[in-house]
């Protein structure tokens, strides 16, 4: 499947981008300080995150069955990739807009953060669509942390510039450590990619709770205690 939409605006000057992601925000109507954070992001994103596009298309599906018409005049206005493969990359960025502008149009009635999290919970079940995800489901075990475990695995195909670690506890206060886009949203967004990976495989839900986080130019790098009921 491939999606084609108008030419990418912006580019790596960091001038550029932030002007870019201003505009965005602003086209988008998003206000404070929902803006803040959008601006923010899209400003320090670095060039060299990528992801799959099979998540971009994912998302994709899901504003066309929710929005259909409208959802091609979106995609339209973003200035995104003319052509988007599976398996292929996109920029990390491209797909953050198409991911902040889909939160607003899927979930109106929720906040921005909430809404990003609505959505991460499918992206599992995109990823388990694919060959790799399929590969990765036969593996799992029903064992919660065994699944955070493989997610780890899963992360690595899906969006490789990160970096994921995950330490199990026998006390069950499991920790996870990450380096990852800076968006002041990720610990809503990781809580629910992971929970729609272990709740759809083994009913259980992870809860995250950040112990600490660290700001960079281009990255945040978080530990979370993970817990699963």
């Amino acid at each position: 499947m491939h999606v084609r939409t108008g030419a990418k605006p912006g580019g790596s000057n960091p001038t550029e981008k932030g002007a870019d992601a201003r505009s965005f925000a602003e086209r988008q109507g998003f206000r404070e300080p929902e803006r803040s954070v959008v601006v923010d992001t899209l400003t320090h994103f670095p060039d060299e995150c990528q992801s799959r596009g099979l998540f971009f298309l994912g998302l994709m599906d899901q504003l066309h069955r929710a929005r259909g018409p409208q959802a091609h005049r979106l995609v339209e206005g973003l200035g995104l990739p003319t052509r988007v493969q599976n398996f292929g990359f996109v920029q990390h960025r491209d797909f953050y807009k198409l991911f902040f502008a889909a939160a607003r149009l899927l979930y109106p009635g929720r906040s921005l953060e909430a809404g990003m999290e609505a959505i991460a919970e499918s992206f599992y079940p995109v990823f388990s669509t694919s060959l790799a995800g399929r590969t990765l489901a036969a593996m799992l075990s029903r064992d919660p942390s065994s699944v955070l475990s493989r997610f780890v695995d899963a992360y690595r195909i899906a969006c490789p510039w990160n970096e994921h670690a995950f330490e199990p506890s026998p006390s069950g206060a499991h920790r996870w450590r990450c380096r990852v886009e800076p968006c002041d949203y990720y610990p809503r967004i990781i809580q629910g990619i992971c929970r729609g990976m272990v709740r759809g495989v083994t009913g259980h839900e992870p809860s995250f709770q950040v112990l600490s986080r660290a700001v960079g130019p281009q990255e945040h790098r978080y530990v979370f205690e993970v817990a699963i009921r």
